[in-house]
């Protein structure tokens, strides 16, 4: 799993993608979880991936077997 973030067009968009298939960026291997209309500055992101942070620490912390 990949998680990113993409800033433009006025919004920022936090993702996460399958890497282990034929076109990990496609459509239907990402996940939006987290969109909001603003700048991506450390006070945005801190404020709208607060929920997200205990499911991303679990996440980094897991292996897929």
């Amino acid at each position: 799993i990949k998680l990113g973030g993409d800033h433009g067009g006025g919004s920022f968009k936090f993702a996460a993608s399958v890497l282990n298939v034929k076109d990990p960026n496609a459509n239907q291997n990402t996940v939006v979880l987290c969109l909001f209309e603003a700048k991506d500055s450390h006070q945005n992101l801190k404020t709208a991936l607060y929920q997200l942070s205990k499911q991303i620490v679990e996440l980094r912390k897991s292996t897929w077997r």
